[in-house]
């Protein structure tokens, strides 16, 4: 069917070029939607616009597919094909989309290598055509590229048609641009008279206006079906769809039915795999079809016309053939040796049509090595075919369907669903040994979901005598302790328990190396146990131990450096935040050469919490608001013991600092709000409670203390006793600085019964509570706790703490050593200056003015090693110092190299530095 000729819609054109004249002046995205119903015209004025504005400028598309909705990426094949042949970042999307490795195919590596394609080579327009069946992945894919487009002038026009979904989508988008000129929403209605009369003269030049006109009304002013009403002289798209189908051979409607429930334009070979036709067979029967405009062409493919033509054939089909096509189309795709996740996933999809058991692809596509693009919709999924397994008698093929798809959602990050696909096991578990293992699991997962109680319940249904199997028995005791974890007795016993059974296992075995997979994730369960213990005792030189044993016994890159990671923790308690840094470096720039982009995640996060307390806030913040982005701009699997609402309160608690009080407050109360969890909850109120008491006013300190009360309520309701005894220790302080001497002293007497050796960072917090308190009764010995302390933040380098160490001293000798208090404030204000911690500069400046020392602020600069450089270009030229390349520092910052290569020449200009040697000389040791 030849496409109609283009008619009208001039106030809609005039809308696009608008837009498009907005973006390209400010060289910003834009972003149209345009919708409308099924034949409204909607491609068709996409199209046209694009052949006016864009010629043969470079463009990349996503289309919608009804039937691959649910396949991973369906609708970014094209897009995804157009960025993979950008030459210099082209081929790693490539290869994180082949099914070669063990993460080939993790969607966070595939978002990131895509958005650095584009970045690369950004094309000039992206069409987006059905967007209400756009895939969950290409979607993220498509938020993605669009939020790292912010500076380019890339033009996104979208096609869809009115839904909800696609209205929730459409406003994300608006979002996106953050301008209300560089987006815009179309909604497309039939043509009026005028221009419905002339395109049916243009479709049949001898037809009268007055026919013209009544072909108009038939049709309600749909361009689609006024031109095919005009060329099969019918009028309605019922009428038409059963004229087509009127007199049809047998082969025509097998080939219209095969055609009609599959997207696009499908390949001859195909067709003729599917059919077991002949190719004269295949182009007698398509003839027909194309003859009466249902078919086209394009080239070595055939497909229906229209998307209408394709839902009003389906509906009027006959019985048995639509079904009886899905039928073929997924006998043909399901080849034993394929492990293709788009064809299983379209294989899935023709089998629940054709009302057959998808059981046997969906355990496929579960067990496949990338199995790791699935989404929470897709687990959903295949949770219902085992359903449907169960109702229909094959109670074997759903119980492994339900494992599959229990350990896939506890992988990835949806630990409810594994706790449902659990139970159901336990219910029809043929023997106690399987429903004590069902038990389990169910367990482990409830406590990964925060639902402490029921993992409870569910331990209680696991009869330990029953698991005969070694590394069964290592993961009850390793996860019976970190379920009493608020019982140090409870917790303790099985803790041992699996110690002792995974060292006697690496006894007998003749070494950790050497151990089968599942002994060996055993023995890990056991030490992480051991790892948490001591974690909840505040025994970090513990937690050191157990990370050293972890890593001696992983046998993954992945495992090694998670267990790399599981150090950091322990460094920043002992208050070795240099070596912390070190660590969180290396395992950061490792996670980006052996793509595994959640331990770069979570160690880009340790890492902006360890530069905040070596005081380097310019880095702190730049890597805070990374990890903030990249939470918000990709779906990240964030931890357990991790949420948004706390990666997000680092940057204020930076913010505090660089900005002020008043500037962070307001973020403190909104992620209090936001944060349903009380775990979590509790830290940012003691953080916002801490800050309120040091830089709030007199109405801020009724705030903190009712922060710090709230806290102590939340961490009860946690039942976390390793937390709740931080939260205490940090509200010594805020009630030592709000006036209220009595609770902090009791807060910090009951700390006090619970650490009486207390080590690193815990010691120094104590130290300057202990100070604060006595300077309201003995300021003699609260001088020597506030210097006992500043000489702690001294040795570990942690150089804010030292600059309230000296607030404090000098305010508590302001009372009797006027000149000894000047000269500490004094210090006090010059290093603040140097960490650009405004707020602390100006609470100095405050307190020598108060002593009637007369001040100025000093013209701000940067610390003297900086060199002016950028906080970006500091970030850089620490990397180089660490060994990393152009190439590392790009995927690790999420920059372009040709980004990274301009900052590093930048750098070495402003150092005057010679080379990369050099710089890295400069930057290297202590910072």
């Amino acid at each position: 069917m030849d496409p109609a000729p283009f008619v009208g819609r001039q106030q809609e054109l005039r809308q696009l070029r608008a837009l498009v004249a907005s973006g390209r002046t400010a060289s910003r995205p834009v972003v149209a939607v345009v919708n409308g119903e099924m034949g409204i015209g909607k491609t068709h004025l996409v199209g046209e616009f694009c052949a006016e504005q864009f010629g043969g400028a470079r463009r990349l598309r996503i289309t919608g597919h009804e039937m691959e909705r649910v396949v991973p990426f369906a609708a970014a094949t094209e897009l995804l094909a157009g960025l993979a042949a950008v030459p210099s970042e082209g081929p790693r999307l490539t290869a994180l989309m082949e099914r070669t490795g063990p993460r080939a195919g993790d969607w966070l590596g595939v978002l990131e290598a895509a958005r650095r394609c584009l970045i690369r080579s950004p094309p000039a327009l992206l069409i987006v055509d059905d967007l209400q069946w756009v895939d969950e992945l290409s979607l993220a894919l498509l938020h993605y590229l669009l939020r790292a487009a912010a500076e380019l002038p890339l033009t996104v026009l979208v096609a869809t048609r009115p839904s909800s979904t696609a209205m929730t989508l459409a406003e994300a988008l608006g979002r996106l641009v953050q301008a209300p000129d560089r987006f815009i929403e179309i909604t497309l209605g039939p043509l009026e008279c005028a221009d419905g009369v002339r395109l049916v003269m243009a479709l049949s030049p001898g037809i009268t206006e007055t026919a013209a006109g009544r072909v108009w009304q038939r049709c309600g002013g749909i361009p689609f079906w006024m031109a095919t009403a005009v060329r099969q002289d019918l009028s309605g798209d019922a009428a038409i769809a059963a004229s087509w189908l009127g007199d049809l051979s047998a082969d025509s409607l097998e080939l219209l039915a095969v055609l009609a429930v599959q997207p696009g334009s499908v390949a001859d070979d195909s067709v003729r795999s599917t059919l077991g036709w002949t190719d004269l067979a295949l182009r007698t029967a398509g003839d027909v079809l194309i003859r009466r405009g249902i078919a086209r062409r394009l080239g070595s493919s055939i497909g229906v016309t229209h998307d209408a033509v394709r839902d009003a054939v389906t509906s009027v089909l006959p019985g048995p053939l639509p079904r009886e096509a899905h039928r073929r189309v997924a006998t043909d795709l399901d080849r034993p040796a394929t492990d293709d996740l788009q064809v299983l996933r379209r294989v899935v999809a023709h089998r629940l049509a054709a009302g057959e058991s998808a059981a046997q692809p969906a355990l496929r596509i579960l067990r496949a090595a990338n199995h790791r693009l699935l989404g929470r919709t897709d687990i959903q999924e295949f949770a219902g075919i085992a359903d449907t397994e169960t109702a229909e008698g094959r109670s074997w093929m759903a119980r492994e369907l339900r494992v599959a798809v229990a350990r896939v959602a506890s992988e990835l990050g949806h630990p409810e669903l594994a706790v449902e696909q659990w139970s159901s096991i336990m219910v029809s578990a043929p023997n106690p040994a399987e429903r004590s293992g069902a038990a389990l699991s169910a367990s482990m997962a409830a406590l990964d979901a925060g639902d402490r109680p029921r993992a409870f319940a569910l331990l209680a249904e696991c009869r330990p005598a029953v698991l005969d199997c070694p590394a069964t028995e290592i993961r009850y005791a390793a996860h019976e302790s970190e379920l009493h974890g608020d019982s140090t007795e409870a917790s303790e016993r099985p803790m041992r328990r699996a110690v002792l059974l995974a060292d006697r296992i690496v006894r007998a075995d003749s070494g950790i190396t050497e151990l089968p997979a599942g002994l060996s994730a055993a023995y890990l369960a056991a030490h992480r146990a051991a790892y948490y213990f001591e974690l909840r005792g505040d025994r970090p030189a513990g937690m050191l131990t157990q990370a050293d044993l972890m890593a001696r016994a992983a046998t993954t890159v992945e495992d090694r450096l998670t267990a790399s990671l599981h150090r950091v923790p322990a460094l920043r308690l002992l208050a070795r935040y240099a070596e912390a840094e070190s660590a969180c470096r290396s395992v950061r720039l490792a996670a980006v050469r052996e793509q595994i982009p959640a331990l770069g995640f979570l160690s880009g996060y340790l890492l902006a919490l360890c530069l905040h307390s070596l005081g380097r806030l310019e880095s702190a913040r730049s890597a805070a608001t990374d990890v903030a982005a990249m939470a918000d701009r990709a779906p990240v699997v964030i931890p357990s013991w991790l949420s948004a609402a706390w990666i997000h309160a680092l940057i204020p608690e930076i913010d505090v600092s660089v900005i002020g009080w008043s500037a962070a407050r307001d973020a403190f109360v909104a992620l209090c709000e936001s944060e349903p969890n009380p775990h979590f909850r509790l830290h940012i109120r003691a953080a916002g409670a801490q800050w309120a008491a040091r830089l709030g006013g007199a109405d801020d300190a009724s705030m903190a203390a009712s922060w710090a009360r709230d806290g102590a309520h939340d961490a009860e309701l946690a039942g976390c006793t390793r937390c709740a005894a931080e939260h205490a220790l940090r509200s010594a302080e805020v009630f030592a600085r709000v006036g209220d001497a009595g609770a902090a002293r009791r807060l910090l007497d009951e700390w006090d019964a619970g650490h009486p050796r207390p080590t690193g960072q815990s010691r120094l917090w104590r130290t300057r509570a202990e100070g604060l308190i006595e300077a309201h009764s003995d300021p003699a010995r609260a001088v020597g706790a506030l210097l006992a302390a500043r000489s702690e933040a001294a040795a570990t380098n942690a150089k804010l703490e030292h600059v309230w160490c000296e607030l404090d001293l000098g305010s508590t000798l302001a009372e009797g050593d006027r000149e000894r208090a000047v000269e500490v404030l004094s210090a006090a204000a010059a290093a603040a200056g140097r960490l650009q911690a405004v707020s602390e500069e100006r609470r100095a400046l405050a307190l020598l003015r108060r002593l009637g020392v007369r001040t100025w602020r000093p013209h701000r600069q940067s610390p003297p090693r900086d060199d002016g450089l950028t906080q970006r270009e500091v970030a850089i030229a620490r990397m180089i110092s660490d060994g990393a390349s152009n190439p590392e520092i790009a995927e690790a910052l999420f920059l372009s190299r040709k980004t990274v290569e301009r900052h590093v020449s930048n750098a070495l200009a402003k150092t005057g530095s010679r080379n990369r040697a050099e710089l890295a000389a400069r930057w290297a040791g202590p910072r």
